[in-house]
């Protein structure tokens, strides 16, 4: 039965390993080159409601890694403060006007102060697909302080060995649920001996609601915000998710971080989840204080 199940897994395998590289040959290009690294750890800056905590915790630290900032983070307070070299962005809410008005004047508004604030050293790590969509590149053409760097949003899956070719090639990346996947992509690929995750608590099981009209909530939490959204789910910005469409688009992205645990570990990097009660299971917890 062993035997049997093993063949079964490789078919999968072999079978996502095929789509995989057929979606590359439909949808990836060549992108854009990785710019080098100042320093030898990095830090991820997930938008969870413990991050303000651990940066005051961490703050020497923080001034001798490299910082990835994620979403709205541009938007905060602490945007200019901690001045992080590398923003990363995957939602097409950024540069797609189907989305909410509010959404829109949002996205308008944090590429406005990118565009404003930064004065430093700055890479905007875009999917390549965001290229010609949007008004989001006119909004920072003005400051020359700002790079794009174009990545593949390509899912890959299958057999390890040609998804990590495929990542090495910068082809695709494990399938992008959320922006924590290709910030920790990027991070393993420009070699940090070390990557520290905050900000990151993943909690929403114990946020999900369903109410008498089978309609599915999802807490959102951010440390940014004093009050919890509790957004409808949507897919394509329009229909609402179901519970089992929700549960395995989060099983997708657990999934996607012990293929980035896996990967790393070829490229001789260490993954270190920094966040206070994060749900994420694929990396060594370790605090991160001066």
């Amino acid at each position: 039965m062993k035997t049997l199940k093993h063949i079964q897994e490789f078919i999968r395998a072999l079978f996502s390993s095929f789509m995989s590289l057929f979606k590359t040959l439909i949808s990836s290009r060549p992108v854009s080159k990785l710019p080098s690294k100042l320093n030898d750890s990095c830090v991820i800056l997930g938008n969870g409601p413990s991050l303000e905590t651990s940066i005051q915790a961490a703050k020497q630290t923080l001034t001798t890694s490299d910082l990835i900032c994620v979403n709205f983070f541009p938007l905060t307070h602490l945007f200019e403060e901690l001045k992080p070299r590398f923003f990363v962005s995957c939602d097409s809410v950024f540069w797609d006007k189907r989305v909410s008005q509010d959404l829109v004047q949002r996205s308008e508004q944090m590429f406005d102060r990118i565009n404003e604030k930064v004065d430093w050293e700055f890479y905007l790590f875009m999917p390549r697909t965001a290229k010609n969509k949007g008004d989001w590149q006119k909004r920072i053409a003005a400051n020359k302080n700002i790079t794009i760097v174009y990545y593949n949003l390509t899912p890959i899956e299958g057999i390890p060995a040609i998804s990590y070719l495929l990542f090495k090639l910068k082809m695709g990346i494990p399938r992008p649920h959320n922006v924590l996947i290709p910030s920790l992509f990027h991070g393993i690929n420009l070699t940090y001996s070390n990557i520290y995750l905050l900000g990151a608590e993943h909690s929403w099981l114990n946020e999900i609601t369903v109410d008498q009209n089978n309609n599915v909530f999802v807490g959102h939490r951010h440390f940014y915000k004093e009050q919890q959204t509790n957004p409808q789910i949507k897919k394509n910005y329009q229909e609402n998710m179901l519970l089992h469409e929700v549960l395995h688009t989060f099983m997708t992205a657990f999934k996607g971080y012990h293929d980035l645990q896996a990967y790393s570990e070829t490229k001789e990097v260490k993954i270190y989840n920094s966040t206070l009660g994060s749900f994420i299971d694929a990396f060594e917890r370790k605090e991160l204080i001066d």
